[in-house]
């Protein structure tokens, strides 16, 4: 058998951090091989690849070792701390992206007993703890949710309440019956959170004594008291429940086959989703809309601002692919590098879309009551409707019995006249998706199409000047 690579010290090329100006980053890191793992080691991480060494038997009976090479934009090997990773990922800049009303969201997928919770638990600590030192003048103010979500049921982690994930009027992901707790010190979060993790579903399984079951999902969200009508930064940390392939499952019983199949089929629904996303944003002169089926279960519909190539919000999505080093394993694997990996070409070659500046989910405080006044012929005063002031976002959250009460405070205005001006908020939201769609179905052009668009240009202007 031939002789398999070692463990390098972590570099950290500037060319491989996750760059929060991309729409993603795809990560890899490898565990090592646990006390009671006689295995042979055949995953070997030297960033930014990973390299794994598939046994195969040719017909003579005689095992080589297959190596694949999976490139990502980071990967860590089983040397690698945990400190190590949190640093080298540069997890303060995501944080400055959520202080300034971004999405954030940080997945820890892999298959059962690779480490996904170990990493999961550091990169909370650390977070929270960055979060508090770095708001040391409390211009923020912090909440966060708990919750687990189990196939197509979701708990609260804090009170056992079920809870439900819905879109509203405008699609966006809304969270009802959930706690929301208010958060002052770290050690108030840290407390929560191990209360909630004691909550979480887990059993025994035959490669986890605590497996977990379920994808816990933390989300912590910003309010920027300096500016209250700027829009809620968020923050989602995911551990993923592992997957399970047919060797893991061979000494389950009843409960714990009806569980492993709701834990594959969400990460299915996930894998699905991110297949989608990557045809749609890497296609070249081809029509762009793809569908992508966000909808098919609880979690990819709660990370629906992950997937869309339409999303207003600046935002950044970082999959943390883990993986056993075991022999074992290796199927199982295979099938996390390829599936994560590909991840990487999507958003290198993802489409830019251009705001739309009709959206009235983009608009600013002034364009908000440009249009309240424009709209009702000056009839309607906007502070009546706005207050001290309100995002476009903020006006399309507003409901449509709240804004005709408050549009009808105005003299002369009827309920008739103020749903009029109600309707026509909501035509031009109509609209600018309808402009998204048509964006997402023009063909991108290559190099060589605008090379040759550049030539033919050149000759009809020579033929012009003949």
């Amino acid at each position: 058998m031939q002789q398999l690579p070692q463990a390098e010290p972590h570099q950290n090329p500037q060319d491989n951090l996750a760059d929060i100006n991309r729409s993603a980053s795809v990560i890899c890191r490898v565990r090592p091989l646990l006390p009671h793992e006689t295995d042979q080691q055949l995953v070997f991480n030297s960033n930014p690849n990973s390299y794994l060494y598939q046994p195969v038997k040719n017909r003579f009976g005689d095992v080589t070792l297959q190596e694949q090479i999976f490139s990502f934009d980071h990967t860590f090997a089983h040397t690698d701390s945990n400190e190590i990773v949190y640093s080298s990922l540069e997890f303060e800049r995501l944080i400055n992206l959520f202080f300034n009303s971004g999405v954030v969201t940080c997945m820890s997928f892999g298959q059962t007993s690779s480490g996904k919770t170990y990493t999961t638990t550091y990169l909370v600590n650390r977070v929270l703890q960055d979060l508090f030192n770095l708001n040391s003048e409390n211009i923020y103010s912090f909440q966060m949710q708990y919750f687990e979500i189990f196939g197509e049921k979701c708990t609260d982690l804090m009170t056992g309440s079920e809870i439900f994930i819905k879109e509203d009027n405008i699609r966006n992901i809304v969270i009802q019956n959930v706690q929301t707790i208010q958060l002052e010190t770290f050690e108030q979060a840290y407390t929560c959170i191990k209360q909630g993790q004691q909550s979480r579903l887990q059993t025994a399984t035959q490669r986890n004594n605590h497996s977990s079951r379920s994808h816990a999902v933390l989300k912590l969200m910003c309010t920027n008291n300096a500016c209250p009508i700027a829009d809620i930064g968020e923050f989602y940390i995911i551990d993923l429940a592992g997957s399970e392939g047919s060797g893991d499952r061979t000494e389950h019983d009843r409960e714990l086959i009806k569980q492993a199949a709701a834990i594959n089929s969400s990460l299915m629904a996930l894998k699905s989703c991110l297949q989608a996303r990557m045809v749609a944003s890497s296609r070249e002169g081809e029509l762009r809309y793809v569908h992508i089926p966000y909808r098919n279960s609880k979690l990819t519909l709660l990370l629906k601002e992950c997937f869309e190539l339409s999303s207003i919000k600046k935002s950044h999505t970082m999959i943390i692919a883990h993986v056993t080093p075991c022999e074992k394993d290796v199927k199982q694997s295979v099938n996390t590098l390829k599936y994560v990996s590909q991840m990487k070409i999507a958003v290198q070659n993802a489409k830019i879309l251009t705001v739309n500046p009709e959206n009235p989910v983009v608009w600013d405080p002034v364009k908000v009551n440009q249009f309240i006044s424009e709209a009702s012929n000056n009839r309607i005063k906007p502070e009546t409707i706005t207050g001290e002031g309100m995002s476009g976002l903020q006006l399309c959250k507003l409901p449509e019995p709240e804004f005709i009460q408050r549009a009808m405070t105005n003299p002369g205005v009827g309920e008739k006249a103020a749903k009029h001006i109600y309707l026509k908020l909501w035509n031009k939201v109509i609209d600018a998706k309808m402009v998204v769609r048509k964006e997402l179905k023009k063909p991108v052009m290559t190099q060589k199409d605008r090379d040759l668009q550049e030539q033919e240009y050149l000759q009809e202007l020579i033929k012009r000047s003949k």
